[in-house]
């Protein structure tokens, strides 16, 4: 709460390094420590956690998901692409991973492989947005618009992140 929804970071870090303390051996605390150091632009520190998270609880698959946005942030897109490979072995239907693994296609130059992993996602918002930067960076600008239109039609509540990123 104090990081996500106050956004006060000194609090967030107090109480999570308080909950390190007390548990070093939670990935739940690990993990979140990432995010906070990854908003503290630190990320080495911040993959650091996340390996130690991964670890710790190997088969939890909201930790390979917060994992892999500590791991995009970093640009460890390899790894974010292992991490996220895992977890679809462990859940097939993993929100997002899909559209997250295309995203660090597109970061490694990897442009032929981005169409037939986003056509898998399963997180509707998340690959109409990824589908409209794959247009954008390849030059569509036509399809991009259209994909982010859809956005804005389907689902105005969250467009200005969409919009912004695209």
């Amino acid at each position: 709460i104090q990081l996500m929804y106050d956004w006060d970071g000194e609090a967030a870090r107090r109480s999570l390094e308080e909950a390190l303390r007390i548990n070093p051996h939670s990935a739940t605390a690990h993990i979140w420590y990432a995010i906070y150091l990854t908003f503290s632009a630190d990320t080495d520190s911040a993959v650091g956690h996340v390996d130690k998270a991964l670890e710790l609880e190997p088969l939890s698959t909201t930790v390979a998901s917060l994992a892999s946005m500590v791991l995009f942030f970093a640009r460890e897109y390899g790894e974010m692409i292992s991490v996220l490979e895992k977890a679809l072995e462990l859940d097939p239907d993993l929100a997002g991973a899909h559209g997250q693994i295309a995203s660090a296609y597109m970061h490694m130059d990897r442009w032929d492989e981005v169409p037939a992993e986003v056509a898998k996602d399963n997180n509707p918002i998340g690959a109409l947005t990824v589908w409209a930067v794959y247009y954008a960076e390849t030059e569509q600008q036509e399809l991009a618009r259209l994909r982010l239109q859809e956005v804005i039609d389907s689902y105005s509540d969250v467009a200005a992140y969409q919009i912004a990123i695209v």
